[in-house]
Protein backbone atom coordinates (compact mmCIF):
# COMPACT_ATOMS: atom_id res chain seq x y z
CA UNK A 1 0.00 0.00 0.00
CA UNK A 2 3.02 2.62 0.59
CA UNK A 3 2.96 2.92 -3.03
CA UNK A 4 -0.44 4.70 -2.93
CA UNK A 5 0.16 6.47 0.98
CA UNK A 6 3.26 7.54 -0.73
CA UNK A 7 4.80 8.76 3.01
CA UNK A 8 5.18 7.93 6.33
CA UNK A 9 4.13 10.80 7.98
CA UNK A 10 5.01 12.33 10.64
CA UNK A 11 4.04 11.69 14.35
CA UNK A 12 3.08 14.21 16.60
CA UNK A 13 4.11 14.13 20.29
CA UNK A 14 3.59 17.78 21.00
CA UNK A 15 0.61 20.08 19.80
CA UNK A 16 2.45 22.95 21.47
CA UNK A 17 4.61 22.66 18.02
CA UNK A 18 2.82 23.96 15.72
CA UNK A 19 -0.71 26.02 14.95
CA UNK A 20 -3.73 24.47 12.59
CA UNK A 21 -4.63 26.35 9.83
CA UNK A 22 -7.52 26.35 7.13
CA UNK A 23 -7.57 27.25 3.50
CA UNK A 24 -7.86 30.52 3.77
CA UNK A 25 -4.36 30.69 6.02
CA UNK A 26 -6.66 31.22 9.13
CA UNK A 27 -6.42 29.22 12.67
CA UNK A 28 -10.19 28.12 13.96
CA UNK A 29 -9.14 26.00 16.83
CA UNK A 30 -7.20 25.20 20.22
CA UNK A 31 -4.67 22.42 18.28
CA UNK A 32 -4.33 20.89 21.53
CA UNK A 33 -7.95 19.99 21.71
CA UNK A 34 -9.08 16.62 20.23
CA UNK A 35 -12.84 16.95 21.35
CA UNK A 36 -15.28 16.16 19.45
CA UNK A 37 -15.72 19.77 18.91
CA UNK A 38 -11.89 20.38 17.25
CA UNK A 39 -13.98 17.82 14.16
CA UNK A 40 -16.82 20.51 13.94
CA UNK A 41 -14.08 23.64 13.46
CA UNK A 42 -12.32 21.49 11.38
CA UNK A 43 -15.78 21.07 9.25
CA UNK A 44 -16.79 24.84 9.85
CA UNK A 45 -17.92 27.04 7.44
CA UNK A 46 -14.72 29.46 6.20
CA UNK A 47 -15.51 31.24 3.43
CA UNK A 48 -16.13 29.00 0.34
CA UNK A 49 -19.64 29.22 -0.27
CA UNK A 50 -19.64 26.59 -2.34
CA UNK A 51 -19.17 24.26 -0.11
CA UNK A 52 -20.88 25.18 3.30
CA UNK A 53 -20.43 21.89 5.06
CA UNK A 54 -17.09 20.84 5.13
CA UNK A 55 -13.96 23.48 5.96
CA UNK A 56 -11.39 21.96 3.00
CA UNK A 57 -8.02 21.28 4.13
CA UNK A 58 -6.11 21.96 6.98
CA UNK A 59 -2.25 22.57 7.30
CA UNK A 60 -0.06 21.99 9.88
CA UNK A 61 2.78 25.46 10.05
CA UNK A 62 5.36 25.07 11.83
CA UNK A 63 9.27 25.85 11.73
CA UNK A 64 12.78 24.36 11.80
CA UNK A 65 12.82 24.70 15.99
CA UNK A 66 9.66 22.81 16.12
CA UNK A 67 10.87 19.74 13.87
CA UNK A 68 14.14 19.42 16.06
CA UNK A 69 11.87 19.44 19.14
CA UNK A 70 9.62 15.96 17.76
CA UNK A 71 12.77 15.05 16.14
CA UNK A 72 11.07 14.81 12.56
CA UNK A 73 12.99 14.05 9.42
CA UNK A 74 11.25 15.91 7.38
CA UNK A 75 12.09 14.62 3.82
CA UNK A 76 10.48 11.87 1.74
CA UNK A 77 9.60 8.91 2.36
CA UNK A 78 8.57 10.38 5.58
CA UNK A 79 6.55 13.38 3.62
CA UNK A 80 4.72 13.36 0.36
CA UNK A 81 6.04 16.89 -1.20
CA UNK A 82 3.70 16.00 -4.43
CA UNK A 83 0.90 18.00 -2.30
CA UNK A 84 0.80 17.18 0.96
CA UNK A 85 4.00 18.72 2.24
CA UNK A 86 5.96 22.24 1.33
CA UNK A 87 8.62 24.16 2.74
CA UNK A 88 10.08 27.95 2.41
CA UNK A 89 12.37 30.38 3.90
CA UNK A 90 9.66 32.62 4.99
CA UNK A 91 6.41 32.36 5.69
CA UNK A 92 4.83 34.68 2.56
CA UNK A 93 6.80 31.93 0.16
CA UNK A 94 5.62 29.15 1.79
CA UNK A 95 1.62 30.27 1.23
CA UNK A 96 2.75 30.49 -2.07
CA UNK A 97 4.12 26.95 -2.39
CA UNK A 98 0.85 25.42 -0.91
CA UNK A 99 -0.83 23.97 -3.64
CA UNK A 100 -2.37 20.51 -3.67
CA UNK A 101 -5.85 18.95 -5.72
CA UNK A 102 -7.61 19.43 -2.65
CA UNK A 103 -6.78 23.03 -2.32
CA UNK A 104 -9.28 25.28 -4.01
CA UNK A 105 -8.05 28.60 -3.90
CA UNK A 106 -4.28 29.83 -3.01
CA UNK A 107 -3.41 30.81 0.66
CA UNK A 108 -2.62 34.23 0.79
CA UNK A 109 0.54 35.12 1.74
CA UNK A 110 -0.23 38.25 3.71
CA UNK A 111 -2.87 36.78 5.70
CA UNK A 112 -0.93 33.03 7.05
CA UNK A 113 1.93 35.85 7.70
CA UNK A 114 -0.72 37.65 9.93
CA UNK A 115 -1.69 34.31 11.26
CA UNK A 116 1.80 33.54 12.51
CA UNK A 117 2.59 36.98 13.72
CA UNK A 118 -0.75 37.07 15.72
CA UNK A 119 0.25 33.94 17.02
CA UNK A 120 3.65 34.41 17.94
CA UNK A 121 2.30 37.26 20.07
CA UNK A 122 0.02 35.09 22.15
CA UNK A 123 3.23 33.70 23.04
CA UNK A 124 4.75 36.58 24.50
CA UNK A 125 1.65 37.26 26.26
CA UNK A 126 1.61 33.42 27.41
CA UNK A 127 -2.24 33.38 26.30
CA UNK A 128 -4.36 32.68 23.40
CA UNK A 129 -6.47 35.12 22.90
CA UNK A 130 -8.73 33.63 20.01
CA UNK A 131 -9.11 29.99 21.12
CA UNK A 132 -7.97 29.54 24.60
CA UNK A 133 -4.90 27.11 23.68
CA UNK A 134 -3.61 26.54 27.27
CA UNK A 135 -0.18 29.07 27.11
CA UNK A 136 0.91 29.07 23.76
CA UNK A 137 5.15 27.78 24.34
CA UNK A 138 6.33 28.59 20.68
CA UNK A 139 6.97 30.80 18.11
CA UNK A 140 6.68 30.18 14.54
CA UNK A 141 10.12 31.88 13.68
CA UNK A 142 12.99 29.95 12.28
CA UNK A 143 13.01 29.26 9.05
CA UNK A 144 12.98 27.03 7.08
CA UNK A 145 8.88 26.89 7.86
CA UNK A 146 6.71 23.94 7.03
CA UNK A 147 3.14 22.77 5.84
CA UNK A 148 1.88 19.91 6.32
CA UNK A 149 -1.32 18.46 5.23
CA UNK A 150 -3.36 17.64 8.23
CA UNK A 151 -6.67 17.22 7.63
CA UNK A 152 -8.11 14.91 10.45
CA UNK A 153 -9.94 11.37 10.26
CA UNK A 154 -12.57 9.51 12.34
CA UNK A 155 -10.76 6.32 12.99
CA UNK A 156 -13.55 4.84 14.21
CA UNK A 157 -17.97 4.97 13.96
CA UNK A 158 -20.17 4.68 16.41
CA UNK A 159 -23.48 4.05 14.32
CA UNK A 160 -24.36 2.61 11.21
CA UNK A 161 -26.82 -0.18 9.76
CA UNK A 162 -28.70 -2.45 12.44
CA UNK A 163 -27.64 -5.65 11.94
CA UNK A 164 -28.34 -9.21 14.16
CA UNK A 165 -25.42 -10.81 15.72
CA UNK A 166 -25.26 -12.79 12.15
CA UNK A 167 -24.16 -9.63 10.32
CA UNK A 168 -27.51 -9.76 8.64
CA UNK A 169 -28.95 -6.30 8.41
CA UNK A 170 -32.50 -5.45 9.91
CA UNK A 171 -34.98 -2.64 8.78
CA UNK A 172 -36.18 -0.22 11.44
CA UNK A 173 -38.63 -3.02 13.09
CA UNK A 174 -36.25 -5.05 13.40
CA UNK A 175 -36.69 -7.58 10.98
CA UNK A 176 -33.46 -9.32 8.81
CA UNK A 177 -33.76 -8.34 5.24
CA UNK A 178 -32.95 -11.58 3.85
CA UNK A 179 -29.46 -12.02 2.00
CA UNK A 180 -28.55 -8.26 3.10
CA UNK A 181 -25.13 -8.30 5.16
CA UNK A 182 -22.71 -5.77 6.53
CA UNK A 183 -20.01 -6.29 8.75
CA UNK A 184 -17.27 -3.24 9.93
CA UNK A 185 -17.64 0.31 9.38
CA UNK A 186 -21.24 0.64 8.02
CA UNK A 187 -22.62 -1.89 11.24
CA UNK A 188 -23.83 -0.32 14.24
CA UNK A 189 -24.60 -1.35 17.60
CA UNK A 190 -20.83 -3.58 18.84
CA UNK A 191 -18.34 -1.54 20.25
CA UNK A 192 -15.64 -4.19 18.64
CA UNK A 193 -12.70 -1.47 17.41
CA UNK A 194 -10.84 -1.32 14.23
CA UNK A 195 -9.43 -4.56 12.05
CA UNK A 196 -10.94 -6.34 14.60
CA UNK A 197 -14.20 -5.18 14.12
CA UNK A 198 -13.99 -5.38 10.42
CA UNK A 199 -12.38 -9.40 10.24
CA UNK A 200 -14.62 -10.61 13.25
CA UNK A 201 -18.04 -9.94 11.75
CA UNK A 202 -17.13 -10.27 7.89
CA UNK A 203 -15.95 -13.67 9.21
CA UNK A 204 -19.50 -14.51 10.84
CA UNK A 205 -21.71 -13.01 8.17
CA UNK A 206 -19.80 -14.84 5.52
CA UNK A 207 -19.97 -17.92 7.35
CA UNK A 208 -23.87 -17.50 7.81
CA UNK A 209 -24.34 -16.19 3.74
CA UNK A 210 -22.89 -19.56 3.31
CA UNK A 211 -24.82 -21.87 4.84
CA UNK A 212 -28.03 -20.00 3.03
CA UNK A 213 -29.70 -21.83 0.52
CA UNK A 214 -29.76 -20.30 -2.69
Amino acid sequence: MFKLARATGLTVEDWQNLIFVNQTGRRFWNEVDGSYNFFAACMAYNGDTTKLNGGGPIWAIFDADAAAREKWNTKPPNVDPDGYFFSAETIAELAGKIKSPHQKKPISGEVLQETVTRYNSFVDAGADADFKKPKPLHKIQTPPFYAAWSTPILHDTLTGLRASTNGEVMDIRGEVIAGLYCAGESQGGFAQHGLARCLAFGRVAGRHAAKRVA
